[in-house]
């Protein structure tokens, strides 16, 4: 890609890049015909649990309802603007769908970056059972002792609600910072009881932040 005044810049396959602008829609089918193969074999396996990049709507969900059974049990990975206004006005809670806060790329797609804060907030008010992911305890991938920043942002997933978490590629490929998160998390677990001081918020994301 070579950009008009700017660097020019190789995406390798496989490679995710953001267009930080909301005037970009994407055409064409929401499935092609390889990703139609792979979970036609994924289906075959016997895999029952699914994650769905970048949800957008309800259209969205039952399309991939349609391809692996309504028993299959669906993760909604939240992960741009479009994505916290469907949650925000048109996610409709039912049996096998959770939400996730897939902050890996969410935070990327903010245009206030301060905005994850409520975005967390306002997925969790949605869906008591959703999950928070990637940017977790990415201090234990330099170091063994986790930076305080990670212990508190931590604490403060647990005290608005969240139970359920994923961690990042990043650190997953790591063993060590693996098993130091695992051994930090547990103990957090243990030790900390949380007052759920945030247990029902009353902020969302504003409408220029859904748009």
């Amino acid at each position: 890609m070579v950009f008009i005044g700017g660097p020019e810049h190789k995406i390798k396959p496989g490679e995710s890049f953001h267009f930080a602008t909301p005037g970009c829609v994407q055409h064409g089918e929401l499935f092609n015909e390889w990703e139609l193969e792979r979970i036609e074999i994924a289906r075959q396996a016997g895999i029952t649990r699914w994650l769905l990049s970048y949800t957008e709507s309800m259209a969205d969900v039952d399309a991939l309802q349609e391809l692996v059974g309504s028993d299959a049990e669906l993760w909604l990975k939240i992960e741009n603007q479009r994505g916290l206004r469907f949650v925000a006005q048109q996610y409709q809670p039912r049996p096998n769908l959770t939400l996730v806060a897939a902050r890996g790329d969410l935070f990327v797609e903010m245009r206030r970056k301060h905005d994850i804060l409520a975005a967390m907030q306002m997925i969790i008010s949605r869906d008591p059972g959703a999950v928070a992911g990637s940017r977790i305890l990415l201090s234990t991938c330099q170091s063994q002792v986790p930076s305080c920043a990670d212990l508190s942002e931590l604490g403060w997933l647990l005290e608005i609600g969240y139970r359920r978490f994923l961690l990042c590629d990043e650190m997953c490929l790591q063993e060590q910072a693996l098993a130091v998160a695992v051994n930090v998390w547990n103990a957090v677990v243990h030790d900390y009881e949380p007052i759920n001081i945030c247990k029902s918020p009353t902020r969302t994301v504003d409408s220029a932040s859904c748009a």
